[in-house]
């Protein structure tokens, strides 16, 4: 059993104390292992739950409980065989659902969606199943199912932030990039940390060339964030995409400067110093300013006896 337990974990040091004072009862393993998820160290839970199972496996809880863990800690397919074991004891313990996040846990999302369905069945009411239900159908190349079930979700819990971010990947796929934008923003008025969700919001106002709304949303993301890949990526592309080569060029080459993960900005940095080449010299529409790469200036000199035609100084 685990040792490292910090300050905040008390209850879990006293679950192993007590399963050590009572090796033979299937109890207190159980009580130990709810106390490892209530701090979601699922990997740590699994073992409490299989001596539980040991003792007595006639316990729904124990198997529910230890479907979780072993899910949670990446085994779906144990999962199952935990959760299946519940159903056998009581169909109407609630396994359904937990046999569907197995089943979503090993990449069948059809099988699970049927599950979820089955326990919805039975719940109608559980927000957290219809949520997953919509997960599944996403997975499952069933978008438009997938909303419907997310909008139903929001109908009755409108900050549900799990329900609005799926709503958000099934409206980008179904090519419905304004309602995925509203979608996401409401998402982040509930959790404003979320660095996927702001990553997505600024993917979406690019696709609907809302430049400016987009570089905000990866500025937000990078705020949080200085290291996220895809965030600087976006972020030097959009300034690409605004006209503001130079700015590009100088975030590129600090942003390559953090490490080789960041490799690809080097295609952006390239983009960005043409442009910036190509802008150099370049004259104002009226002709009485050029672009000197950082800002502009007269395309007169100051003692007025040239004058800059875009390609060199003249005597006018």
């Amino acid at each position: 059993m685990a040792r490292n337990i910090d300050e905040g974990s008390a209850d879990i040091a006293g679950a192993i104390i007590a399963a050590e004072a009572a090796p033979s009862d299937w109890h207190v393993y159980f009580e130990l292992g709810c106390a490892y998820l209530n701090h979601e160290m699922f990997s740590e839970a699994v073992a409490p739950f299989e001596r539980a199972r040991e003792l007595d496996d006639s316990q729904v809880g124990t198997h529910l409980n230890l479907s979780a863990a072993l899910t949670n800690s990446g085994d779906g397919r144990a999962g199952e065989d935990a959760a299946r074991a519940a159903i056998a004891l009581d169909p109407a313990s609630g396994a359904y659902f937990w046999l569907g996040n197995a089943l979503r846990q090993q990449g069948q999302p059809e099988a699970a969606a049927a599950m979820f369905r089955k326990h919805l069945e039975m719940d109608p009411l559980d927000t957290m199943a219809r949520c997953n239900l919509g997960l599944a159908l996403g997975h499952a190349g069933h978008h438009q199912d997938a909303l419907a079930e997310f909008q139903t979700v929001l109908l009755h819990q409108p900050h549900d932030w799990k329900s609005l971010d799926g709503a958000s990947i099934a409206l980008r796929k179904l090519g419905d990039y304004e309602g995925a934008i509203s979608m996401l923003r409401r998402a982040c008025d509930v959790d404003d940390t979320d660095t996927e969700v702001w990553l997505a919001l600024g993917f979406c106002l690019m696709r609907t060339e809302r430049f400016t709304e987009a570089l905000a949303a990866f500025e937000h993301l990078l705020a949080i964030d200085s290291h996220h890949v895809k965030g600087n990526y976006n972020q030097i592309a959009t300034l690409i995409n605004l006209g503001r080569a130079s700015d590009a060029v100088e975030h590129a080459e600090r942003v390559l400067g953090l490490g080789p993960q960041h490799s690809k900005v080097a295609t952006l940095l390239e983009i960005a110093r043409k442009s910036v080449s190509a802008q150099l010299g370049r004259l104002s529409d009226d002709g009485n300013w050029f672009w000197d790469g950082q800002m502009w200036r007269s395309a007169m000199s100051e003692d007025g006896e040239w004058r800059w035609d875009g390609r060199e100084w003249q005597r006018p």
